[in-house]
């Protein structure tokens, strides 16, 4: 039986508190539980039932709340414009053409 010499490699992803979310990104503990009753974000609960929340839930966060503060988009357009972006991102790898990231030099 052959075995394979490939190393393992694993993607490590950072998860904070409520309480971190809310001080990287300037929203309220409150306004946080609210998006996420809203269905806007997810939390990835811990073995001891806590909240905790990824990097990409974070950048969503920043997106959500430029979209409604600036922009004056509501929840329920919002929930449309991050589907649809998820739907193009999806589709832009699907296709091989380069991600958001590379659009966006900075």
């Amino acid at each position: 039986m052959a075995t394979s010499k490939r190393p393992e490699t694993f993607v490590r992803t950072q998860f904070v508190s409520l309480e971190a979310v809310s001080n990287r990104t300037g929203v309220t503990t409150r306004r946080v539980r609210y998006l996420e009753r809203a269905g806007l974000i997810g939390p990835a609960e811990s073995d001891q039932h806590i909240r905790l929340y990824s990097e990409e839930t974070i950048e969503r966060i920043n997106t959500i709340e430029r979209l409604t503060n600036d922009l004056g988009v509501n929840l329920a357009g919002v929930e449309v414009i991050m589907n649809m972006r998820e739907q193009i991102i999806s589709l832009r790898q699907l296709s091989g053409l380069p991600g958001e990231s590379s659009r966006n030099p900075g």
